[in-house]
């Protein structure tokens, strides 16, 4: 029979500052989280666009600088559709036809974490400002840049990781479960959690260049889609999370690393 152990939070606690919630790691790092609008139609097929988002991306990692970890979390969860209800009798009729359908539902987050210095548990003063302030500069560049953000309050970002660990983002009512880990994947009750990691880690092997989104032939015209649109049609896949992590590192003290690494 295999050994059952208590799974332990990666974090310490949340506490409501400034009208947002902001969580404690368990190596005394912070992190608030926005929940997002992608402003990028699916069928837009607009390729200006994709390359506006990078820019967007690039402005953000200026304007955090050394020691931040931006993470941006799409998910994409299969939910029955729910009509809106309408005082209209043909719009209440033609959402009506659509009650109860499966189809796909994309969330976002984007989770700013300022990082510490390892064996540095403690308080500074003027690094906790420095967040403050960033948070602040990234929420205005998010609303400029028609993202709509919301920074998620303690209620709002304790129930995110609650549906986060047990991968129900559509239940009204949802509740934690045991996890059984194999080799392979892990197990909520019936259900299979598995990761996948796009890149190779082993042998990163990246042209130097790579263009976000991709063109092709459709009926005749030219369409341009997201290079990752195959997510949100994963078969056999209830609920898709797709994590991207940018870490942003002391590039003189990472490259004196580097250096004795490779000597």
């Amino acid at each position: 029979m295999s050994k059952k152990k208590k799974l332990v939070a990666p974090y310490l606690t949340i506490e409501e500052f400034n009208d947002y919630g902001i969580l404690y790691t368990n190596v005394g790092e912070y992190s608030v989280v926005f929940r997002l609008h992608n402003p990028i139609k699916k069928y837009s097929s607009d390729a200006s666009m994709y390359y506006e988002y990078n820019s967007f991306v690039e402005n953000i990692v200026k304007t955090l600088g050394t020691g931040y970890c931006i993470q941006k979390h799409d998910i994409f969860s299969k939910e029955p559709f729910v009509a809106p209800n309408s005082s209209d009798f043909l719009q209440d009729s033609y959402f009506s036809y659509f009650q109860g359908r499966e189809y796909t539902k994309h969330y976002v987050y984007l989770t700013l974490t300022q990082e510490m210095k390892k064996g540095r548990f403690q308080y500074d003063a003027s690094l906790w400002k420095d967040f403050l302030v960033k948070v602040n500069k990234v929420r205005d560049l998010l609303i400029t840049s028609s993202f709509d953000p919301k920074l998620l309050t303690r209620e709002e970002l304790t129930e995110y990781l609650h549906r986060y660990f047990c991968l129900s983002f559509s239940a009204k009512t949802f509740s934690l479960s045991n996890i059984y880990a194999t080799e392979q994947s892990l197990w909520l009750d019936n259900r299979q959690v598995s990761v996948t990691s796009l890149v190779d880690i082993d042998e990163v092997d990246m042209p130097q260049e790579v263009s976000p989104c991709f063109s092709q032939e459709l009926n005749g015209s030219i369409f341009t889609d997201d290079l990752f649109s195959f997510l949100s049609k994963v078969p056999s896949a209830d609920i898709v999370i797709y994590n991207q992590s940018i870490i942003i590192p002391n590039q003189k003290v990472e490259n004196m690393r580097l250096s004795k690494k490779s000597n």
